[in-house]
């Protein structure tokens, strides 16, 4: 005759220490995969909008500038929809002046030397991929360095950032970080990803390249 017996106390707080574990695991990969999901989004889009600054400046007939900035100190967890200077960002400006410098860009004030013409935030934890660079895509793209130092700056507030020149005869150009104009390099690529990007197995780092002069934009898994 078989005897039965309940869980001893024990033997509940083992059992409910695992299911805490459990679900606290899950809730991490979660959260991680839903960011992840997030820095993949946003690299396309701003890839996207880049690509279309080409055609906008050769129908306008002007220079225009796409200067994307990373969050202060490459830390992205202050941004909010109440605080896009926490953010990474994207400014467009419109007719840049000779004496306009990525040296001299201040997000704070974008409209110096140059005519305001959009801007957006990021999402809150997307961020610049500072691991990735002095990396290269892979072929046939090797010829381009990730978050080249020859054109990556550092803004005010310690955030990197690049600038890209669109041309009105379609010509494609990044800007030279520590001087006057454009400087001759065969692309730009850019690597996207927050604080959890490598705390799931199936996250990419995600990013884009704009090539140089025909600003063809690709994106990257990196």
């Amino acid at each position: 005759m078989s005897s039965r017996r309940g869980f001893t106390l024990v033997e509940l707080v083992i059992i409910s220490a695992v299911v805490l574990i459990l679900a606290f695991a899950s809730f991490s990969t979660f959260r991680a995969a839903r960011r992840n999901s997030s820095v993949s989004a946003t690299s396309w889009e701003v890839a996207l909008r880049v690509q279309g600054l080409r055609a906008q400046a050769m129908s306008e007939q002007r220079d225009l500038l796409a200067v994307v900035v990373d969050a202060p100190d490459n830390d992205a967890s202050a941004c909010r929809l109440t605080n896009e200077a926490g953010c990474a960002r994207v400014f467009v400006l419109a007719e840049p002046t000779p004496a306009w410098t990525l040296a001299a860009f201040d997000p704070a004030t974008p409209a110096v030397e140059a005519s305001y013409v959009d801007a957006f935030a990021l999402p809150p934890n997307v961020r610049f991929h500072v691991p990735a660079a002095g990396g290269h895509p892979a072929l046939p793209f090797d010829n381009v360095t990730i978050l080249d130092g020859d054109l990556t700056g550092t803004c005010p507030g310690n955030r990197l950032c690049f600038a890209i020149r669109f041309g009105p005869r379609g010509v494609v150009a990044g800007e030279f970080a520590g001087g006057v104009g454009p400087i001759p390099k065969p692309g730009y690529a850019i690597a996207f990803g927050s604080e959890m990007t490598d705390e799931t197995l199936g996250a990419e780092r995600k990013g884009f390249l704009v090539s140089f002069p025909a600003g063809i934009v690709r994106g990257l898994n990196l």
